[in-house]
């Protein structure tokens, strides 16, 4: 009698053991995310990114996605979560989470840092784990333009600072060597789109969750780069003003510190005096980013075409 009660109560516990796993399996919880905080009690998740290229239109493209009202942006542009503050500062995702405001649940997350293209790989993966479907945005810039106006941006913010020398008052040797230099600010380094397409792909990244969009189509064709953009995030297309569309957007930054209004043209004669020598220092990155975005723009110049066909 008494083996046959314990083997009833062993049988009980079964049973309870089976209901709460059902349970777990009907809520969709396991063991282990019961633990963590239920997500729809939190902010949602972040949907898209806009990823790069750094001086290559993505304040124009922040402000023309803020203009959709089923899109919800960070309140700062660039967060910098990912290449910062998740290793560098401990933050955590429900942080990264909170630096967007209260939206519906039908409205689509998402933030634009330049800097999370160029990124370490390890930091791209944590990107991936975090969301595995996350959609991708780049703006591609030709490469020595691109670096030109980087170089421009932080030459400028250091030498208000008396941390350097006016680009006026540099050597030509000097501002050669500033521009091909790897080390920071890394002009000609994040004019590296092609390794950084790379690192997307090896650590998760599907090609088709990657639109590389041209920079140039920012200023010759807003509207139908701005159409690509929603049907790639699957929102409606919207009107946006034209005015808005044609003006060219620099949002100040904790990092950048853009001063508004102030000229950002490359001195003309210095630049036709070292664009041979840049042209031969820039040469295989270019190559570099030819072979591996080219499939990308290639797609991307096909679905601009057929919008300029309708």
């Amino acid at each position: 009698a008494n083996m046959s009660a314990t083997a009833a109560n062993q049988q009980g516990k079964k049973k309870k053991k089976r209901a709460a796993a059902s349970t777990d399996q009907t809520s969709g919880a396991t063991s282990s995310e019961s633990k963590r905080p239920r997500q729809d009690s939190r902010r949602p998740k972040v949907a898209f990114l806009g990823i790069g290229m750094q001086k290559a239109g993505t304040s124009w493209l922040y402000t023309m996605l803020s203009q959709h009202p089923s899109i919800c942006l960070s309140v700062e542009k660039e967060v910098h979560y990912w290449d910062m503050h998740k290793e560098e500062k401990g933050k955590g995702d429900e942080w990264y989470e909170s630096q967007f405001p209260e939206s519906s649940p039908d409205k689509l997350v998402g933030e634009i840092t330049p800097d999370y293209l160029n990124m370490w790989a390890t930091r791209i993966g944590q990107m991936h784990a975090y969301n595995p479907d996350l959609k991708l945005i780049v703006l591609h810039r030709e490469e020595i333009s691109r670096a030109c106006s980087a170089f421009l941006m932080w030459n400028r913010i250091a030498a208000e600072k008396g941390e350097a020398k006016a680009i006026e008052s540099m050597t030509d040797d000097e501002v050669v060597a500033a521009l091909t230099s790897m080390e920071p600010p890394h002009c000609m380094g994040l004019s590296e789109m092609g390794k950084g397409l790379e690192n997307l792909t090896t650590n998760g990244f599907k090609p088709e969750q990657i639109l590389v969009a041209e920079f140039e189509d920012v200023a010759k064709r807003p509207d139908q780069l701005m159409n690509v953009v929603f049907d790639f995030l699957g929102v409606e297309r919207i009107q946006i003003e034209e005015e808005k569309l044609k003006t060219n957007f620099q949002i100040k930054t904790d990092r950048t510190a853009v001063v508004a209004n102030k000229s950002n043209k490359f001195p003309k004669d210095l630049k036709e005096r070292i664009m041979g020598r840049l042209e031969e220092a820039y040469k295989e990155l270019k190559r570099r980013n030819k072979k591996v975005g080219g499939p990308y723009l290639k797609r991307y110049q096909a679905l601009m075409d057929a919008k300029e066909e309708k």
